[in-house]
């Protein structure tokens, strides 16, 4: 079997790479402040990532315990 090496260094984020970044953080920490919950934050994952589902867990750090969990996508919960 032939030795491959992986490449194991940092991205590198160029200035528009971090913007976005950036963006999508600012939304986040918006809604920590908004009882409107965590919506406005999964409509620019989405679209950043072009992502079909994703979510958020909380956890405590210990006892390691879920705190909380908020999710979107497909398929649709019921």
């Amino acid at each position: 079997m032939p030795n491959q090496s992986v490449d194991l260094s940092a991205p590198v984020l160029r200035e528009e790479g971090l913007q976005a970044y950036n963006n999508l953080v600012s939304i986040l920490y918006r809604c920590l402040h908004d009882s409107g919950g965590f919506a406005p934050f999964f409509v620019a994952f989405r679209e950043h990532f072009k992502a079909l589902q994703g979510g958020i867990l909380g956890v405590s750090q210990a006892p390691q315990r879920l705190i909380y969990g908020w999710t979107f996508g497909y398929p649709e919960g019921g």
